[in-house]
């Protein structure tokens, strides 16, 4: 894409109308709210909302707008019996319902029963907490089909988060998406961390979806030397116990799946120049030793700083005069891939499209 498309404010525009408001947007994973009245605050296309486990089996999506003068009901994360405004005390339910107000008994017509905050449609796929602003997307289940037919069998839905973060890039967030599903900068750029486990020989670029690009490696099964990629579920497909996955989940959440664990970022644009990343690792290991999870979080942390200098560098050089299009690799395969979603989805074009396709970038393997 040319430099223009992550610079642009009315690019932005577009694209958090287009996709972040009318597309599954992931927010975090299910083991962030584990008891009813857990909840995190999180703002999507420019919606507060409030995401809160409302009993065992149902975790809700809530706008985070009191109803009454629009303060923010809740912020940050935490564990509440009911949520009440800070603004007039305005007292709501995990359901969202208002419960409680003072000294509007002389409102005429006012009926509390009748107020509520507005839900927003949510689902789950595999662990991970999703949101649909506009609420016309096709059903999460359908969306994520094709992925699952690739991934299932990992039962991301049976880890249990270990460690996670968010932080703020000064960076354009498809800068980063893109980053995450680069295979040609993993040799480089990730030399020190897990470059040197992975040759760039031994990666397999394939074919991904209508809603995810999808490339692997089964080069990384030593990657963390401390903590071999064990254990995994039991019904983990013998081909993919020593194979790693880097997905990309459109519009905004990527995966790095490996048969003991997934590290994910769900990503939220704040302006053209920076994007919040939510990320975190979660395991099939349920008692993994306290070492060897100061192991793999160190190695994450790592592996995002390295990345976080050269996207930062990568963003501040686009209003160059001399900053033009350049040439992809065959190990970028999955950014062509991206690009590709972006016209489909923001030139309004069908996914098969008219006319011929252009021809993907030399891909082997």
């Amino acid at each position: 894409m040319p430099p223009e498309a992550y610079t642009s404010p009315a690019m932005l525009e577009l694209e958090l109308r287009e996709l972040f408001a009318r597309e599954w947007i992931c927010v975090g994973r299910v083991e962030e709210v584990p008891q009813p009245g857990d909840y995190f605050t999180i703002t999507v296309a420019g919606e507060p909302l409030l995401v809160v486990r409302a009993d065992a089996d149902t975790i809700r999506v809530l706008s985070n707008v009191c109803r009454h003068k629009w303060t923010r009901v809740a912020s940050g994360k935490g564990r509440v019996r009911r949520f009440v405004c800070p603004y007039h005390a305005w007292t709501y339910d995990l359901d969202g319902r208002l419960v409680q107000t003072l000294y509007m008994e002389g409102s005429r017509g006012f009926d509390a029963s009748r107020v509520a905050l507005p839900e927003v449609r949510s689902g789950t796929w595999r662990g991970f907490i999703y949101v649909n602003i506009e609420g016309e997307a096709p059903p999460l289940e359908k969306h994520r089909a094709e992925l699952d037919e690739r991934v299932g069998d990992y039962h991301m839905e049976s880890m249990t988060r270990m460690c996670g973060d968010e932080e703020v890039w000064a960076t354009n967030w498809k800068l980063l998406f893109e980053n995450f599903t680069d295979l040609y900068h993993v040799f480089h750029t990730h030399r020190h961390s897990i470059g040197k486990y992975s040759p760039m020989e031994h990666f397999e670029l394939r074919s991904g979806g209508e809603a995810f690009s999808f490339s692997g490696s089964r080069a990384l099964s030593d990657a963390i030397e401390e903590s071999p990629f064990e254990p995994h579920h039991p019904e983990l497909r013998e081909e993919h116990r020593s194979y790693f996955s880097m997905i990309g989940v459109y519009p905004a959440q990527m995966l790095a799946l490996a048969p003991d664990r997934v590290f994910y970022m769900c990503l939220i644009p704040e302006g053209v120049g920076h994007v919040r990343t939510k990320w975190g690792v979660a395991s099939c290991d349920h008692a993994m030793p306290r070492r060897n999870a100061e192991v793999i979080e160190a190695l994450y942390r790592r592996i995002n700083a390295e990345d976080r200098m050269r996207l930062e560098s990568a963003h501040s050089s686009l209003r160059s005069r001399f900053a033009e299009t350049g040439r992809i690799s065959c190990y970028e395969t999955m950014n062509w891939e991206f690009t590709r979603y972006l016209a489909r989805r923001l030139n309004g074009m069908a996914s098969n499209g008219a006319g011929p396709s252009p021809a993907r970038p030399g891909i082997r393997g």
